[in-house]
């Protein structure tokens, strides 16, 4: 298991009461010496811990790397959830892979699609016309669902450290790969056909379950 080093600084009372006026660290390298530095600390080690515990990446030797093969490194970035008060919720940091280090060799389709606002505005047309409830869910990490298909080795950001002759290899699409996008809706389409869904004509966005197509023609 990776070593995390890193040991936060305590933050005394004031800093803890100015915290959240701080501006949010715009780098993993900005957060030493701020009287907030633990909460972004603890943020970044639930976030690598994250990464492991569903399988991103495999210790591997550097020695299995392929020749010319160029590992790419990760940042932080760095949010505060508020709530509709304004009080602060959690301290977020995301592990993200620097997509601009990417060799061609290391991904291959990019492009997934959006739906339409005029689909949007349709699926609210019906929910209204029909009676229908509409439902919003977000999915955490969801882009670490989907497999690496490509051989991508990646260093972890600042002071996280890998046993000597060790590296990362990617066994998920981590933020900010250049294929992370199109994999991750590669496996959210066919999920959702799986489950009788099929994809809206001309909006390759939306999906319609064809047993409510079915019993709306029924109706009509």
């Amino acid at each position: 298991m990776i070593d995390m080093i890193w040991t936060a600084m305590a933050c005394d009372e004031h800093g803890q009461q100015f915290a959240g006026m701080l501006p949010v660290p715009r780098s993993y390298y900005d957060i030493k010496g701020r009287p907030d530095e633990h909460l972004w600390a603890e943020a970044c080690n639930k976030e690598i811990k994250k990464l492991f515990e569903m399988g991103t990446f495999s210790i591997v030797d550097e020695s299995d790397i392929p020749p010319a093969h160029k590992s790419i490194n990760c940042c932080m970035s760095f949010k505060i959830k508020k709530d509709g008060d304004g009080n602060i919720l959690e301290y977020c940091a995301r592990c993200n892979v620097d997509g601009r280090q990417q060799e061609v060799r290391s991904y291959g389709d990019k492009f997934a699609p959006t739906s339409k606002f005029s689909c949007i505005r349709s699926i609210y047309a019906i929910a209204a016309q029909e009676g229908l409830t509409l439902y919003q869910f977000d999915m955490k990490g969801a882009f670490l669902l989907a497999e690496c298909k490509e051989r991508v080795d990646i260093n972890l950001p600042g002071k996280y450290r890998l046993p000597t002759g060790k590296v990362l290899q990617c066994r998920r699409l981590i933020y900010g790969l250049k294929q992370a996008a199109h994999g991750w809706n590669q496996m959210f389409v066919k999920w959702l056909l799986d489950y009788g869904f099929i994809n809206v004509h001309n909006d390759g966005g939306s999906h319609v379950c064809q047993e409510y197509q079915r019993r709306r023609r029924d109706r009509i």
